[in-house]
């Protein structure tokens, strides 16, 4: 049955019955001269391929130089037919096409219902050569295929599990905001955020971005990392301080997961906000400068994507961003440092001079009494200038000695000598030399006592002549401060000795991986008092008016620098002080 519309050479029928559908179809292939396009759903692509009339139908127009251009939805289940119809036209793949229409020569058009299964044949069609009408299906046709991909590409999807790559521009604010928390909330691995207008998260209708990053970071396996503009910041941790959970001093709950964030410099400001998922999906976003606080519509024209070289640039923005930031943080700590370090090396100097001025007013003016032009009084006068110089120069020569050292320690030049040697023997004669010279002072009243505990050999490598330094600096600290000791109590203890205690003794890390040396020297002087005690490793740092505060800055220097450690502690009961120091052990 065929029901007709006529208008001039333009007629419109509407042809039913399946069997004068397919002869009605299968004629009218034979005067299609240039041109055919089809559309066509899933289905129907069965027919075309596997129906033996209108695949011989095709076959023919093809064979006669007709182009044939065929649109539909590529599946897994409808691949091979696809295949076969790629041999005798240009096919394209669209998703969830539905209906099916064609187009022969640009001017005659027909279409018929989409059906539900690939064995049901279309029961009624529709054509027609009305040319306006023709024209504008040909027009939807040619919007499809430019919106289409080649059969090539979604068969490889298909077989080989490839993602489709897609960029899609968007400016309706809802869908904008259903994709940002959809790709948030499906976060597997990584979420990279440049916030850069507070506009996006203020309102009310922007909490669920919020919620879903708290819960995203709460996922161990889920790494944040977030750079806000200057006033975003603020409004973020402002919303996050609502939620009623346990805070950092940022406002985040605390988590193992690691979450990380930075603010971003003024000038690299763009006002466009970037979302990256996982490395694989992008969501830039325009804040929209027209919207005000209470609307919805704050997003502005958006951008989606998963293709690789879209996301990989987004990547390398907020990278660079993040780069940039912690350089920048880095350089403002390094003047931060700077600053701190001029300060210091001024003090240093200050300090160093009046150091140096003490011993050297002292020499200018008794060398100035033993010029020809002064008359010295007699022998015994000139005996006591001479030893009040040399002993000047000497403590001169002391000060300048430690200044070299402490410039060494600072600028990491101190070359250290390696060779193995028995620190044992090497602390029995260094007592030997104090314990010598104390018998021969009539005021001190001091006894050295050594142990190693039965140790009668302890090889450790390194530069002896430096060890032996820190040994005689802690040494010399513990007579001094042991004889003010008993001087300031002399009335009571005159005919008391003060004990010096060097214990040495060998210890192991909790794993026996490796050995090392502890030595301890331990007095009954006055102690550390507290205000000492938080910088007694710095420098200029002394209790002893007549010391020059470089000693214990320099032992600190010398024992780490031959990778030990160094450190002090008063006794109980107020009964002096003990220092402390390791160094490795040299195991063949």
């Amino acid at each position: 049955m065929t029901t007709s519309f006529k208008n001039d050479d333009e007629i419109t029928e509407i042809i039913r019955g399946s069997e004068t559908i397919l002869d009605k179809n299968t004629q009218d292939l034979k005067t299609i001269n240039t041109k055919l396009d089809i559309c066509s759903d899933h289905l129907s692509v069965y027919g075309y391929a596997m129906f033996d009339p209108v695949w011989k139908g095709l076959y023919n127009t093809y064979a006669r130089g007709v182009t044939i251009r065929l649109l539909t939805e590529i599946t897994k289940d409808n691949i091979d037919h696809c295949k076969k119809l790629c041999s005798i036209a240009e096919v394209r793949h669209i998703d969830n096409i539905k209906g099916n229409f064609g187009i022969g020569d640009e001017s005659d058009y027909r279409a018929t219902p989409k059906i539900d299964s690939i064995n049901f044949a279309p029961k009624e069609l529709i054509k027609s050569t009305v040319k306006t009408f023709v024209e504008q299906q040909q027009l939807f046709f040619d919007m499809l295929w430019e919106k289409s991909i080649s059969a090539e590409q979604r068969i490889k999807e298909i077989e080989y599990g490839i993602k489709r790559e897609f960029i899609e521009t968007i400016n309706d604010p809802v869908k904008v905001k259903t994709i940002a928390l959809d790709l948030l909330s499906n976060a597997k691995k990584e979420i990279l955020i440049i916030f850069s207008d507070s506009h996006l998260i203020n309102i009310e209708a922007n909490r669920e971005l919020i919620e879903i990053l708290q819960k995203k970071q709460e996922d161990k396996n889920v790494t944040i990392k977030m750079i806000f503009s200057s006033d975003t910041k603020t409004e973020i941790l402002d919303l996050i301080n609502v939620k009623g959970k346990s805070k950092d001093k940022r406002g985040w709950s605390h988590s193992t997961t690691g979450l990380e964030f930075q603010k971003m410099q003024p000038k690299m400001n763009t006002g466009v906000s970037i979302f990256v998922i996982d490395g694989e999906y992008s969501l830039s976003i325009e804040s929209n400068p027209k919207s005000s606080l209470g609307e919805f519509n704050l997003f502005g024209l958006s951008s989606y994507s998963n293709s690789q070289s879209t996301v990989m640039s987004y990547i390398s923005i907020f990278q660079l961003i993040w780069m940039q930031n912690s350089l920048h943080l880095q350089l403002r700590q390094a003047n931060k440092k700077l600053k701190l370090y001029n300060k210091i090396q001024k003090e240093f100097i200050d300090t160093a001079a009046h150091e140096l001025r003490s011993p050297i007013t002292p020499i200018i003016s008794l060398a100035s009494m033993l010029s020809p032009n002064r008359e010295v009084q007699n022998q015994e006068e000139y005996n006591s200038l001479v030893e009040i110089i040399v002993r000047n120069a000497e403590r001169l020569n002391s000060l300048a000695k430690d200044l070299l050292d402490v410039t060494k320690i600072e600028s990491h030049s101190m070359n250290l000598k390696s060779e193995v040697f028995d620190i044992v023997n090497l602390v029995k004669d260094i007592i030997e030399g104090h314990t010598t010279s104390l018998k021969f002072d009539t005021i001190k009243n001091i006894q050295i006592v050594f142990t190693s505990n039965g140790l009668e050999k302890l090889n450790v490598k390194g530069d002896r002549t430096r060890i032996i330094q820190v040994f005689e600096n802690l040494l010399d600290n513990a007579i001094r401060f042991s004889d003010e000791f008993i001087q300031t109590r002399q009335e009571i203890l005159r005919r008391e000795k003060s004990m010096i205690q060097i214990i040495i003794d060998k210890s192991t890390t909790h794993d026996n991986s490796s050995a090392h040396l502890l030595t301890c020297i331990k007095d009954n002087g006055p102690g550390i008092d507290s205000a000492t005690m938080p910088k007694l490793f710095k420098k200029f740092t002394t209790q002893d008016p007549n010391g020059n505060g470089l000693g214990l800055y320099i032992s600190k220097g010398i024992v780490e620098a031959h990778g030990g450690k160094i450190w002090a502690k008063n006794n109980p009961n107020k009964d002096g002080a003990s220092f402390f120091f390791t160094l490795p052990m040299y195991i063949k």
